[in-house]
C-alpha cells in the first residue's frame, strides 16, 4: 500500500502493518489505558488506542525517513521506505562507501526515535493531570525510547549492528570481516531473544511468543548478512561462470519408470534435473531424492512433474546476472535454479556451486569494502525488520 511521498521519498506499507496497528490499539484499549486511567467508557479507551497506534506507526516512519534522508546526504540513492509487521526498511541503491557514512546512516534512526521519546515525555509533563491524554503520551514516550535503545544493541541487523560494523570496518579496513563480526553478534542476540521468549511462555506469559518471533527474525537476518557478505567476494563473476553445463534435462511428461530406464549415469548423478515442457521451457526441478520417494509399484503411472517435490515456480536466471545478486534469492528458493537463455535451459546453478566459489574466493583474497547493492536493516516498532532478499536496506 502506498503511503505517499515525503521529501521525494516514496513510503509504502505491507498489509501486515494492519495487524500490528490492531494489536497496538487493542493492547492499549484493553490493557494499558484501563489500568492507568480506570472508570472511563470503553469507546474512550479504543479511541485513544487507535490514535496511539497511528502515532506509533508515524514514529516508525519518522525513524525510517531519518535513515533515508541521511543516506541521500551521503549521495546514496533511496528507492523506497517500507513499513511492515516487525518494523520498517529503507531500501538504498547501494551500500555506504565509507565507515563514516555507514555510521551516520545507522545512527540517524535511533537518534530520531530517542528525540521523539523525549518530546513525548515533555508533552506528558505538560499534560500532567489530564488523565487519558497523559497516559497515552507517556506510553508513546516509553515505546519510542525503547525503540531507540533496542535498535542501538550492537548486533546485526539492528542499527547498533551497523554502528559496530562501521567501527570494525574503520579499524580493520575490511568490510567483509566487519560484517561477519556484526552478524555473529546478531546470531547471539537472536538466540538470546528466542530463549528469553520461550522462558516467558513456559512461565505462562504468551507475550513471550512475540519476543521469540523477534529473535527468530534477528537470527535469520544475521545469517542472511553473513551470506551476503560472502557473496561480495564473487563481485564481477556471473552466473554463466558458475553454472553446471551442459544441463541434464528431462521431459516433464515422462513416467518415472521411463526416465530411469533411459537415463544414463551422468543424468542419474546430477544434483538437480530441470524438467521441461513441450516448448522446452523449464517447468520444475527434480532431484534423485524425489525419485527415491516414488514407490516401485507407482513408477509406471507417476509423471516426473508429479514426482518433483517442489511445487514452487522454478527460479530462472539469466546467465549474465552477477552471482552476488542471486545468492539470497537462490537460498530462499531451496538452493536450486535453472539458467535460461533464448527461451531454452542452458545450465543449472545450486547453492553448493555458489558456496564452493565463495570458499575458494575466501582462500585467495578478501574484499576491502562493499561492492554493489546490499541489505541493511534495523528494527523499528515492535521489533527488528528482517533482512529481506532485496537491494540495500537500512531500517
Amino acid at each position: 500500500m502506498r503511503l505517499g511521498r515525503f521529501a521525494g521519498i516514496e513510503a509504502r506499507a505491507h498489509w501486515s502493518l494492519l495487524l500490528i496497528a490492531f494489536l497496538v490499539a487493542q493492547l492499549l484499549a484493553v490493557g494499558v489505558l484501563p489500568s492507568a486511567v480506570p472508570g472511563l467508557p470503553a469507546a474512550a479507551y479504543w479511541l485513544a488506542g487507535v490514535a496511539s497506534a497511528v502515532a506509533f506507526l508515524a514514529s516508525v516512519l519518522a525513524h525510517e525517513l531519518a535513515h533515508a534522508a541521511t543516506a541521500r546526504r551521503h549521495d546514496i540513492p533511496v528507492k523506497r521506505v517500507t513499513l511492515w509487521l516487525l518494523g520498517g526498511a529503507t531500501e538504498l541503491g547501494h551500500e555506504a562507501k565509507t565507515p563514516r557514512a555507514e555510521a551516520a546512516i545507522a545512527a540517524s534512526g535511533p537518534i530520531t526515535s530517542l528525540v521523539l521519546g523525549g518530546a513525548f515525555a515533555g508533552l506528558t509533563a505538560l499534560a500532567s493531570g489530564a488523565g487519558l491524554l497523559t497516559a497515552t503520551l507517556a506510553w508513546l514516550a516509553g515505546v519510542n525510547l525503547l525503540l531507540g535503545a533496542f535498535n542501538l544493541l550492537p548486533a546485526a541487523p539492528l542499527d547498533g549492528g551497523r554502528l559496530l560494523r562501521a567501527a570494525l570496518w574503520r579499524r580493520y579496513g575490511d568490510w567483509t570481516r566487519a560484517t561477519y563480526a556484526s552478524a555473529r553478534a546478531g546470531s547471539v542476540l537472536g538466540a538470546l531473544l528466542i530463549a528469553g521468549g520461550l522462558v516467558q511462555v513456559l512461565g505462562g506469559q504468551l507475550l513471550g511468543l512475540w519476543l521469540a518471533l523477534i529473535g527468530w527474525f534477528v537470527l535469520s537476518a544475521a545469517a542472511a548478512e553473513r551470506i551476503s557478505a560472502a557473496a561480495k567476494r564473487l563481485s564481477g563473476r556471473t552466473v554463466r561462470e558458475l553454472m553446471t553445463t551442459p544441463p541434464a534435462v528431462a521431459p516433464s511428461w515422462w513416467s518415472v519408470a521411463n526416465f530411469i530406464a533411459q537415463a544414463d549415469s551422468t543424468l542419474l548423478t546430477s544434483a538437480v534435473i530441470p524438467l521441461v515442457d513441450f516448448d522446452g521451457s523449464p517447468r520444475s526441478l527434480l532431484t534423485l531424492r524425489d525419485l527415491q520417494r516414488v514407490p516401485p509399484d507407482d513408477r509406471d503411472t507417476t509423471r516426473l512433474r508429479d514426482a518433483a517435490r517442489s511445487r514452487m515456480p522454478v527460479l530462472t536466471l539469466d546467465p549474465d546476472t552477477p552471482v552476488s545478486d542471486v545468492v539470497l534469492p537462490l537460498r530462499a528458493r531451496g538452493g536450486l535454479a535453472v539458467v535460461v537463455e533464448d527461451g531454452g535451459v542452458i545450465g543449472t546453478l545450486t547453492a553448493a556451486d555458489v558456496t564452493s566459489a565463495m570458499t575458494l574466493a575466501g582462500l585467495t583474497g578478501r574484499s576491502e569494502g562493499p561492492q554493489g547493492p546490499g541489505l541493511s536493516s534495523t528494527g523499528a516498532g515492535s521489533g527488528p525488520a528482517a533482512v529481506l532478499p532485496a537491494p540495500n536496506v537500512t531500517t
